[in-house]
């Protein structure tokens, strides 16, 4: 696994996450595919919580949310960038910290 393809890998958990959680990126899908009326954020988050309790969590959290992020892109590397079957380990295992990290980082701002 190259350096490049690591980093490239962190950004695409980063920028997922970001459009994720801090643009009206999630509650417009929910407008478009879930035919609801949703006007900000908190109202998707709580009806998404009220049908479905492991996908509330999942759209919800930070941490939950990089977790099948990254192993999503890890295996993308994998089956598709010809990256070493470990390279799926390395994305699941620092992905989520470094993701975390740069979360306590913009929320502190």
């Amino acid at each position: 696994m190259t350096i490049e393809l690591f980093l490239c890998g962190q950004l695409a958990v980063l920028s997922c996450l970001v459009l994720w959680f801090y643009s009206p990126l999630k509650f417009t899908l929910g407008k478009i595919f879930l035919k609801q009326n949703f006007n900000s954020i908190a109202e998707f988050d709580d009806w998404i919580f009220m049908q479905n309790n492991f996908l509330g969590k999942l759209s919800s959290c930070w941490v939950c949310c990089s977790f099948w992020l990254s192993l999503l892109v890890g295996l993308t590397q994998t089956l598709f960038f010809s990256a070493p079957w470990y390279a799926c380990l390395v994305c699941f295992f620092c992905y989520p910290s470094v993701a975390y990290w740069y979360y306590c980082y913009i929320r502190d701002r």
